[in-house]
């Protein structure tokens, strides 16, 4: 049986987990202004996210009317108000053009493979029937978005690296 502060604790982190998806969505967002040419990749990345956002919310329903179903999981608060703002602090520094397009592939390259986007529904462990459906049923997406994004985000980084290797032997 969870005690009520694990309760609290939970129902808490469930709804970081869920501002971390939109902080995502944001960040992608600027991308939108800072890569005009890209606009619809960015925009589907943006879709994605607030997709991801839906299922996190449902997963707050069922935790919510079945929280006696549910144990902690592996992310903490902290961890996730910290992703969070970082992403803001980012989303900062490109809209003020503080970051290089590699910099910013890379935070891209980074958010996708960190645990928080790979695996969102280690917030809450359990074997309920509602809570392992909604899994199923978004972990390919989930996996479909990241793998599609990351190439993305390498491709850009290796047309940076050739433009800068040329340039770099066109001088000599």
């Amino acid at each position: 049986m969870i005690t009520k502060k694990d309760q609290k604790q939970l129902l808490e982190e469930l709804f970081l987990l869920q501002n971390c998806e939109m902080a995502l969505g944001a960040f992608y967002n600027a991308l939108i202004s800072a890569f005009p040419g890209e606009r619809f990749f960015w925009e589907e990345a943006v879709s994605d996210e607030v997709n991801h956002a839906r299922w996190v919310g449902q997963l707050i329903s069922i935790v919510s009317t079945h929280i006696d179903k549910f144990l902690l999981g592996q992310f903490r608060a902290e961890l996730l108000k910290t992703y969070v703002e970082g992403i803001y602090d980012e989303i900062a520094k490109i809209e003020s053009r503080q970051l290089t397009r590699k910099e910013i592939m890379i935070l891209v390259l980074n958010y996708e493979r960190s645990k928080v986007e790979l695996r969102p529904f280690d917030a809450v462990k359990s074997n309920f029937p509602e809570y392992i459906n909604i899994i199923s049923g978004s972990l390919p997406q989930i996996e479909e978005h990241a793998t599609r994004i990351q190439a993305y985000a390498k491709n850009k980084i290796e047309e940076l690296e050739v433009k800068s290797q040329s340039a770099g032997s066109s001088i000599k």
